[in-house]
This record gives C-alpha cells, sequence and structure tokens, in this order.
C-alpha cells in the first residue's frame, strides 16, 4: 500500500504505471524477506523516512531514503532466497 500511495502522491502517472506490474513481484520480495529478523521493523522505517522527506519536500533527502531502503530489501531478498535454497538443498526439494 505505501508503494502505491507513494506513486499515486507523486502526480506521475509514468510512475503508477512502471509500479503496477512490479507489485507482485514486490509481494514476493516481503514474503521472502519477511523471514529475516526485523526485516518488516526495518522496512517501515525506511518507509517513514521516504514519506517524511516527501511531505518536507526534500527530493535529495527522500531519494537518499528510497535508495537506502531498495539497497535493504536487496539485501533481504538475498539472505530469503539463500535460506530458500538451502532449504531446498537440505530436503532434496527443487532438484531436476
Amino acid at each position: 500500500a505505501f508503494h502505491v500511495g507513494l506513486a499515486r502522491a507523486s502526480d506521475n502517472p509514468l510512475f503508477e504505471l512502471i509500479l503496477e506490474p512490479l507489485t507482485g513481484l514486490m509481494l514476493q520480495f516481503i514474503s521472502v524477506g519477511s523471514s529475516s529478523p526485523d526485516a518488516a521493523k526495518e522496512a517501515c522505517s525506511h518507509h517513514r523516512a521516504v514519506l517524511d522527506a516527501v511531505k518536507h519536500g526534500d527530493a535529495e533527502r527522500a531519494y537518499q531514503a528510497m535508495f537506502a531502503h531498495l539497497e535493504q530489501t536487496e539485501r533481504v531478498t538475498a539472505q530469503g532466497l539463500r535460506a530458500i535454497q538451502a532449504e531446498n538443498t537440505k530436503t532434496g526439494s527443487g532438484k531436476d
């Protein structure tokens, strides 16, 4: 909801158009990343930082906050995927 709301608030139809097909993928990232301790808490902190910067019209701070959020998402998702791969290897799942 945060990402869609931010896209709508940007008053940039291209942002909404680009975001729409990515929404399902973002939900998968959230699902995978949620296995990491404190991932949701950290993501919410990033969301608050982005929102605060946008509310204050500080584009540079919003950019930095969003960049930090994307780095966190990448890190947490990679950790979650590694955990899934390790579990699949251990159980023999996912083999052709």
